[in-house]
């Protein structure tokens, strides 16, 4: 990704494949016969009327040559309802708790640390989001990345980002 000014938005085309494999988190899995979906927009506006259950997002990254990964920050609109992202195989974060014991996470980003010994050594980066809706939410038409796209940069910049928009929501709330 190309940062200006310390991160890069990740909204653009992802593949997507509704279902569950531990495999689809593996870097060097074959994804080329997966849908592409548009991030940020819900599933049920791409094909995927009333999804429920599980899916995964796969996004692949560069690292340009001249310079080397650093630490970096994932940042993640709430995935509706549990997400758990994957960084090369590895598993970096975690919102909710998947069936048969699951627990709903849906209001607050997602931050995940991704170190920058996650980058293969040729800069390649797949990030995996695994992810599940509640059945019980079908004919909502959130689903997937449906409120902003994912961000990613280094950890400071991403840290201001964030104070800067909760002090902006904060100060709507207060009489003038």
């Amino acid at each position: 990704p190309r940062f200006q000014d310390g991160s890069a938005s990740l909204a653009g085309q992802w593949k997507f494949h509704p279902g569950d494999d531990p495999r689809w988190a593996d870097p060097t899995f074959d994804d080329s016969n997966w849908k592409l979906v548009s991030v940020p927009l819900t599933l049920n506006q791409q094909g995927y009327p009333n999804f429920q259950g599980f899916g995964w997002y796969r996004l692949h990254l560069g690292w340009e040559k001249q310079s080397s990964p650093q630490n970096l920050i994932l940042q993640l609109s709430p995935v509706r309802n549990v997400a758990e992202v994957f960084a090369n195989g590895g598993s970096v974060c975690r919102s909710g708790s998947f069936p048969p014991h699951k627990q709903l996470f849906t209001s607050n980003p997602i931050l995940c640390a991704v170190s920058f010994d996650r980058w293969i050594p040729d800069g390649h980066l797949l990030l995996a989001v695994r992810m599940w809706k509640d059945p019980r939410f079908t004919l909502w038409a959130y689903s997937g990345f449906d409120e902003a796209a994912p961000e990613i940069g280094l950890p400071v910049v991403i840290r201001d980002r964030m104070h800067a928009a909760d002090y902006a929501q904060l100060k709507r709330r207060l009489p003038d």
